[in-house]
């Protein structure tokens, strides 16, 4: 049997001395050879030498740690091998108490940091509860100055078990949470009751701690009392503030023998924000407010910067690196510290020089619409701080300048009038600021203001007092704004005769609007001759408003009036009338009629003899005008058709008579021609014959028709924009019944008439009169010749 074992041992060593020797011969040697059996220490450096081979093997860990843990004086170092093979056995749960605490004395003599030796150490006390272990990890993490909350809870546990490490109280501080509602230990309270080498935070921290458990244990808070207090003071004075500080601040503010010290310095701590933000490449944080022209930049250090805001309306803007500002879209958070809003009245009484504690006052002030004593010092005082920005300086200028109106002097208000900043100054505000100085005849500052920001908002009983009372030379230099001013105010219901007068000189609006201006004053029996004339071209040019024309035509018709806009105006009407029967008033047409320069005037004589024609009876005086101009219308070749209609009152010229007028409206510039055809000696005979426009494009033709002709017609009307052609029309000769007629037209008519009915006897007779009449009338009558 002994040989047999010492061929395997022979065998394994062979395995083992070859280049790539196995790891399984090599533990089977090392069971197999009796030296390691007598040997522990022997075999556990065999084990170290195959994990500095390389070999990390379980069964390796595994063996190393049954050695240690059967004699825990083999592990006498800290190594690599020692190390994992003591993480196996925490890991494994296959560590025995006395090898714990070996390695546990040997960890407290680490002077460098690793993790794998920080779990087996937490792994051990957890198991063990061994204060040796705590010792040495906290010892380790005090060395690599860990601070991150995951290590609190050593720091608290080596607190519980009073273990005796320099700085192990600091660090137990330095990883709190900050949360002020728990409680610290005792003995933490009696270690830095004489021991202090925390950094300011933590000292904040500390202190806010036993402020907040004052009740709970008031022995601490009076054994830290002048302590909290003289630091309190001196953070402070160096206008430092934190969360933790805020309850320090708040509860010396409590304090009688602190409170007016903490009350002077309250302005560099009582508006204090915290901004937090992670996003990526934002490096500062930018606060301004609209109150002032300056702003604020702060850079952020770790995420967290403090700015300070002390007005409602503050605008907080991101920057990056590059100074790119971001307004929106960009997440932060925003934590004021401090709420000292009740003390701030008594804090700028104790120090009046606090710019920031007074612009909040004041613009609280302002909000609240404060009228008291105190409300109104703050605003003139806020409106004296320098880099002020003009529109809130102005926004402070107008609420004193409401509130003195009634009580200042010319001098001192005056002044304030002046001091304001109009150009930014709300619409509502700037109307209101308007109508006072209208109240204090301050008529020139009123005119400069309307003119440059208008008066919208300006009470209309102000403006018609601006109106009323603005002296005339204002006026005259700003005719064109004052003029359209007063009718904007006359539009509202006020009717002052200043108003009336520059109106009636000077309006030119529409035609509706200038009309009703014009009756207005009329009806007021208000004089409105600087107004009629330029009314009255006014309904000419735009042809508008026109049946309100003969009102203003009649009141403006005199021998002193211009000429050439009477004749203007009666020319159109009747134009109008002659074109399209628009009627014209009696009062218009007796104008007309008594015209002493009638004559020239041919389109308003057709247009009144028309009026005749068409009437159903004519006085003495209207036949006698009518025949007489029918006569000189004839004599000119100015005829139309109705004309004929006065046969019935008077006998027409014989010229008339035997005339059948042809008549067509169109543009006076279109060429307008007759194409008619009637049937000759058994033949249809075609004429063109252009007619003849006698006024503004009504265009005439006469042709003689005897009884039984007949003739058919078309009007050709040519434009540049081509050619109309009428439908055509047949036109018949006709008798005069009445048979009163002598004119050679009417008895040769007779004459046809009676041949035709076959009355030849008759024909013959009329015909033997015809002759002998002519003959006379050649023998009795000579042509007159000049």
């Amino acid at each position: 049997a002994s040989e047999g074992r010492a061929d395997l041992m022979e065998q394994l060593y062979v395995l083992c001395s070859e280049k790539d020797g196995h790891f399984v011969p090599a533990l089977l040697l090392l069971e197999l050879d009796p030296r390691y059996a007598k040997n522990r220490k022997l075999k556990l450096d065999e084990l170290r030498g195959m994990y500095d081979d390389g070999n990390r093997s379980p069964i390796l860990f595994s063996e190393a740690a049954s050695l240690i843990n059967a004699e825990p004086s083999l592990l006498h170092e800290t190594g690599n091998f020692e190390v994992q093979t003591m993480a196996f056995a925490v890991r494994h749960d296959y560590l025995e108490r006395e090898a714990a605490i070996q390695f546990s004395y040997l960890a407290e003599r680490l002077r460098e940091y690793k993790d794998i030796c920080y779990l087996v150490l937490a792994g051990i006390y957890r198991k063990f509860q061994l204060k040796e272990a705590l010792s040495a990890l906290c010892q380790m993490l005090i060395r690599a100055r860990k601070k991150d909350l995951i290590y609190a809870e050593w720091y608290k546990k080596g607190v519980e078990e009073q273990l005796r490490i320099p700085e192990l109280y600091e660090y137990y501080m330095y990883t709190k949470s900050g949360d002020t509602d728990e409680v610290l230990e005792p003995a933490v309270l009696t270690y830095f009751a004489y021991n202090s080498k925390l950094h300011d935070k933590r000292l904040s921290y500390l202190y806010a701690n036993i402020v907040v458990h004052k009740d709970s244990n008031r022995e601490a808070f009076e054994s830290y009392k002048n302590k909290i207090f003289e630091y309190a003071l001196t953070e402070m004075r160096e206008q430092k503030n934190d969360p933790f500080l805020t309850i320090l601040y708040n509860e010396c503010m409590n304090d009688e023998t602190l409170r007016k010290e903490f009350l002077n310095g309250l302005e560099g701590i009582a508006f204090r924000h915290e901004i937090r933000c992670s996003a990526p490449g934002i490096r500062y944080v930018c606060v301004a407010h609209r109150e002032l022209d300056s702003e604020t930049i702060v850079p952020f250090v770790g995420g967290i910067a403090q700015v300070d805001i002390y007005t409602e309306h503050a605008v907080i803007v991101l920057m990056d690196e590059k100074h790119n500002r971001y307004l929106h879209g960009i997440p932060y958070e925003d934590h004021k510290l401090m709420h000292a809003e009740d003390s701030f009245q008594e804090a700028y009484q104790v120090s009046p020089g606090s710019n920031m504690i007074l612009l909040w006052l004041a613009e609280k002030a302002l909000k609240e619409r404060k009228t008291d004593a105190y409300s109104i010092e703050l605003r003139k005082k806020a409106s004296r701080i320098q880099g002020l920005r003009p529109a809130f300086a102005d926004e402070l200028n107008r609420a004193l300048i409401l509130h003195f109106y009634d009580s200042l002097e010319d001098s001192r208000l005056d002044s304030m009038f002046n001091a304001v900043n109009w150009a930014v100054m709300p619409d509502k505000q700037r109307g209101k600021m308007i109508g006072m100085l209208i109240n204090r005849s301050s008529y020139e500052k009123v005119l400069e203001l309307i003119l440059a920001y208008g008066y919208k908002n300006v009470e209309i009983k102000a403006l018609e007092r601006f109106a009323t009372e603005i002296p005339q030379e204002m006026i005259a230099d700003n005719i064109e704004f004052m003029t359209d001013f007063m009718y904007d105010i006359f539009r509202q219901g006020r009717r002052s005769s200043r108003i009336f007068a520059v109106l009636l000189e000077n309006y030119q609006g529409r035609t509706v609007d200038m009309y009703n201006l014009w009756q207005e004053a009329n009806d007021k029996q208000i004089d409105t001759s600087k107004m009629d004339e330029r009314l009255l071209a006014q309904i000419l040019f735009t042809e508008a408003y026109l049946p309100y024309g003969d009102a203003v035509f009649r009141k403006y018709y005199s021998p002193l009036g211009n000429r050439q806009l009477c004749k203007a105006y009666m020319t159109y009407v009747a134009y109008k009338y002659l074109l399209s029967d628009a009627p014209i008033s009696e009062e218009t047409v007796a104008i007309m009629k008594k015209d002493t320069n009638l004559d020239e005037y041919d389109i308003c004589i057709l247009a009144l003899l028309k009026l005749c024609a068409e009437a159903e009876d004519l006085s003495t005086e209207d036949r006698d005008f009518a025949e007489y101009w029918l006569t000189r219308m004839e004599s000119r070749g100015k005829v139309l058709p109705e004309f004929l209609k006065l046969c019935k009152y008077f006998p027409l010229p014989e010229s008339l008579e035997d005339k059948r007028l042809i008549e067509y409206r169109t543009n006076p510039k279109h060429r307008v021609t007759l194409h008619y055809s009637f049937r000759f000696a058994g033949k249809r005979q075609q004429r063109d014959v252009p007619m003849r426009d006698i006024c503004y494009g009504i265009f005439v033709k006469e042709l003689v028709l005897f009884y039984g002709e007949t003739i058919e017609y078309v009007i050709s009307d040519e434009s540049a924009d081509g050619s109309i052609v009428t439908e055509k029309t047949t036109l018949v000769g006709t008798l005069d019944k009445s048979g009163e007629s002598t004119s050679r037209f009417a008895q040769i008519n007779r004459i046809i008439a009676s041949e035709k009915e076959g009355d030849r006897n008759k024909a013959l007779e009329l015909l033997d009169r015809y002759i002998k009449d002519e003959f006379a009338i050649s023998q009795l009558f000579r042509e007159i010749k000049d």
